[in-house]
């Protein structure tokens, strides 16, 4: 599941050139090289025989061709006036591409880590989720210990970066090697209190997470598919945001037992757990 997250405009020094990966809306900053392969002209093979060449200078064949030329040639028109063409991308020497990425992303993580702005955090972390997508960029990303960086955003209290942290997250579990440090340093009950959010977005990609982590059968983390987490999906299987409740439903189906369900169903009939209060208004003024 592909997850681009919408930043915020913010002018940064460091995120002034473009990034291999987009946010929503923006192209993708990737320059590609082209060189140009000259063959040499194979050698004529025995028996082979080539149409003839232009008329050598000086023979009989070259005056006549001359002869039938205009008196004087066309006045050939100046060309664009302006800076020198740029040098090919095949003159250019090579850098190696894994590097510079590299390089970037411990900026981001720095950056991230040293900046006071709220908004500064939210666009290094946005972009830092959207790096996540890529799997180039896992190796990386565990070097740089960016997967902790995101479960330490899943307790911050602003909802902009519980969204982009649980999006990286998010991007990250399909791979086995994520998925067990997830699983092995506690990021578990992170993720999974990320389900009582405000923000459906957070809560979509909490569940799609939490898909990740579960293996249909496996009773391996069994917190995964623990009564409270079954009736949470049982509630988002009835939600009105389609995509929630089409997640909630083939989580029920796929990684829960049919007693699992049937027993939080008979719960949630003696038990108000998850039911919110109804609203009041507060009294008027006499």
């Amino acid at each position: 599941m592909e997850l681009l997250l919408q930043q915020k405009p913010f002018h940064s020094p460091l995120l002034s050139f473009s990034s291999p990966c987009c946010v929503r809306g923006v192209t993708r900053g990737v320059t590609r090289g082209f060189q140009l392969h000259v063959t040499a002209e194979p050698e004529p093979r025995k028996g082979t025989s080539f149409p003839p060449g232009p008329p050598l200078p000086g023979s009989v064949e070259a005056r006549e061709v001359l002869a039938r030329l205009p008196a004087s040639p066309p006045a050939l028109l100046p060309g664009p006036r302006g800076p020198s063409p740029a040098p090919t991308m095949a003159q250019k020497p090579k850098v190696d591409p894994h590097v510079g990425r590299l390089g970037y992303l411990q900026a981001l993580v720095t950056e991230f880590q040293e900046t006071e702005s709220e908004d500064a955090k939210e666009q290094v972390l946005a972009n830092l989720a959207n790096f996540a997508y890529d799997p180039s960029n896992y190796q990386y990303l565990r070097q740089l210990q960016v997967l902790d960086l995101f479960l330490d955003s899943l307790s911050e209290e602003n909802e902009t970066l519980v969204e982009f942290a649980i999006g990286g997250l998010c991007n990250l579990c399909s791979d086995k090697a994520n998925k067990e440090h997830i699983l092995q340093t506690g990021g578990v009950p992170l993720i999974i209190n990320c389900l009582s959010s405000p923000n459906e977005e957070t809560v979509l990609s909490a569940v799609t997470t939490i898909m990740y982590l579960s293996s249909p059968g496996s009773g391996s983390h069994p917190e995964l598919t623990a009564m409270p987490v079954v009736q949470c999906m049982l509630r988002f299987s009835l939600s009105a945001n389609t995509r929630l409740r089409n997640l909630a439903q083939i989580f029920l189906e796929d990684f829960c037992s049919p007693s699992q369900v049937a027993e939080a169903r008979s719960w949630r009939a003696h038990s108000a757990l998850g039911i919110p209060l109804p609203k009041t208004e507060a009294p008027q003024q006499p």
